[in-house]
């Protein structure tokens, strides 16, 4: 569930209470599903938390007398513990797709990796049954219904306009930030330049309809750059897991991964062309300067 843009005049605590319990609604509903370990509602889970991290990270400031930065680092250690359950269903669904399984791998091989999903899923399940997520889900309800209430003065009385543009720009200098050394970048870093280019898309889908700015078209630019970079990142997660498999995997598969990462560089690099052009660049900082009062 995304909360609709900013609104017109909209302060900080208003704009930052809808998109959070935006998040947090997401998070209640997808909880059953990830206890049953279906992989949809893990996948929702996982992205509204991530959501939810950037509005507190990005508006730490305004928030900074709230209990936001607790709520944030809660969610960052529960976002890391189902990390290894998502990829683990990542995993399972290019090993039941991938040509050269279909064609009769190792039986022993598929089902060690079979194994390996149950247990990540169990891991899941009593994460979520812990004391410890139960204390989050109340420390984050009480964001929103304390700190967050209608008329709160807890939260810094600025414009969320105001302050989302300085989000904005201050995420656009972390993608140009991360993105140095290119197009010679490990994959650690490239990885790194995929999350800068996630959060500064979710800032601004969050303000979007702000200042008549096209930040919508801004927020597809920065998605099609993540999913091609996240596109390389699963090549490069399928190619580490595989030197660490026992059974060893197919000799053909390791080289039709290679490939596919090759024709996914090169889309990124196709992709990332077209952003750092001089003219989109100086559009950019055009619409991301500071306000002038009139």
């Amino acid at each position: 569930m995304n909360a609709p843009g900013i609104q017109p005049s909209e302060s900080a605590a208003e704009f930052l209470r809808r998109h959070i319990l935006a998040q947090a609604e997401v998070i209640r509903r997808t909880e059953d599903g990830v206890r049953a370990g279906r992989e949809g509602p893990l996948h929702d889970m996982r992205v509204a938390i991530r959501r939810l991290r950037t509005l507190l990270r990005a508006f730490r400031k305004p928030l900074a007398e709230t209990r936001a930065a607790a709520v944030e680092e809660g969610y960052a250690r529960l976002l890391k513990e189902l990390g290894p359950a998502r990829d683990t269903d990542v995993w399972m669904l290019f090993l039941k797709r991938h040509p050269v399984l279909r064609r009769g791998a190792s039986a022993r091989f598929l089902a060690a990796q079979k194994r390996e999903k149950a247990r990540r899923q169990q891991q899941v399940r009593e994460r979520l049954e812990s004391a410890e997520n139960g204390a989050l889900k109340g420390a984050l309800a009480r964001l929103i219904d304390e700190d967050l209430k209608p008329g709160t003065l807890r939260v810094q009385p600025n414009p969320a306009a105001d302050l989302g543009r300085r989000a904005l720009r201050k995420a656009l200098k972390r993608i140009h930030r991360r993105a140095r050394g290119l197009p010679r970048l490990s994959p650690e870093k490239m990885h790194r330049l995929r999350i800068a280019c996630r959060k500064a898309r979710y800032v601004a889908e969050f303000l979007s309809g702000a200042w008549d700015a096209p930040l919508d078209a801004l927020a597809r630019r920065f998605k099609a750059i993540q999913d091609v970079l996240g596109d390389v990142h699963d090549q490069d997660v399928y190619l580490a897991h595989l030197r660490t498999c026992r059974p060893r995997p197919p000799a053909r598969m390791l080289r039709s991964i290679h490939l596919q990462r090759d024709r996914d560089r090169l889309r990124f690099e196709e992709d990332w062309a077209r952003f750092v052009k001089p003219r989109y660049q100086r559009r950019l900082d055009r619409i991301l300067s500071p306000r002038r009062s009139p």
